[in-house]
């Protein structure tokens, strides 16, 4: 065989023997990285420049911070539904539910926050001394009245200004519920706050807290008219996504009576046990 012919059938045979070899390989499997990630847009279009992302399922919670360029990645503990929420200081809060594959592994559409609304009321005692230091309970429902998840909890106990004002938000649109919860005051619900337009800043006005809260005592009796010891008592705000918490009380053991302090005597208030 000439060297020519030589040279050619090696060629043709490393050439089958890379077919050979390419057909036979299998390819590897794509292995995605479990974590839920996205990216956050000021109102402006630009990437946000920090805050945090919560994702909650359950009582189960875990949280990421966005980084300079707009970007998070956090990992879930578990797939499922949750509810994401994304703060930034001073934007609206960005809540979403989000279904996580049993990969765990999720990329968000890109979000773009707005800016928030703002609440400020001015709270004062029945003297007119401002409250400097006011603890408020509050829920928060969007525009059709469903409970929203707050990354902030229930309870607020931010510093009010020198006149006793304090301001909270950003808020989302929806509707704000707000309670006082004071030691030594009356629980005092304020108006519901609805926000339509997401830059408005809703002035409370001042409020007066009642100080101390109106007692009501009671007397619980069963059929015969004898008084019912040790009996639970409890009192409920009667309107519509109360933000306060009332514990139950018990009558007393020898008369049947209980006495429930921290109401308004207009009825606004809700009592609660001393």
């Amino acid at each position: 065989m000439s060297p020519l012919a030589t040279s050619l059938l090696l060629m043709l045979v490393n050439a089958l023997a890379s077919v050979s070899a390419a057909s036979g390989a299998q390819p590897q499997p794509v292995v995605e990285e479990p974590g839920v990630s996205g990216y956050v847009l000021a109102p402006d279009g630009t990437p946000v420049s920090g805050g945090t992302v919560a994702a909650q399922a359950g009582m189960v919670s875990t949280t990421a911070s966005i980084d300079s360029t707009g970007r998070f990645r956090l990992v879930p503990m578990r797939s499922g539904s949750h509810q994401v929420l994304v703060s930034v200081p001073g934007l609206a809060p960005y809540r979403a539910t989000v279904t996580v594959p049993d990969s765990r592994s999720l990329r968000l559409p890109v979000i773009r926050l707005a800016a928030g609304a703002y609440f400020r009321v001015r709270l004062v005692s029945p003297a007119g001394e401002p409250i400097i230091a006011p603890q408020l309970r509050r829920r928060l429902f969007d525009v059709s009245g469903k409970p929203i998840f707050d990354g902030l909890g229930d309870r607020i106990s931010d510093p009010a200004d020198n006149d006793g004002a304090i301001t909270i938000g950003p808020l989302p649109r929806g509707i704000m519920t707000v309670a006082v919860d004071l030691p030594l005051f009356a629980q005092t619900r304020l108006p519901d706050v609805n926000f339509g337009d997401a830059t408005k800043i809703v002035d409370g006005g001042t409020i007066a807290v009642q100080q101390p809260g109106a007692v009501l005592h009671v007397d619980v009796l069963d059929g015969t008219g004898a008084p019912v010891p040790n009996h639970e008592v409890n009192i409920d705000d009667p309107r519509p996504r109360s933000p306060l918490v009332v514990r139950p009380a018990r009558t007393n053991e020898s008369a049947g009576g209980r006495r429930l302090t921290g109401w308004r005597r207009d009825g606004t208030g809700c009592g609660r046990q001393r």
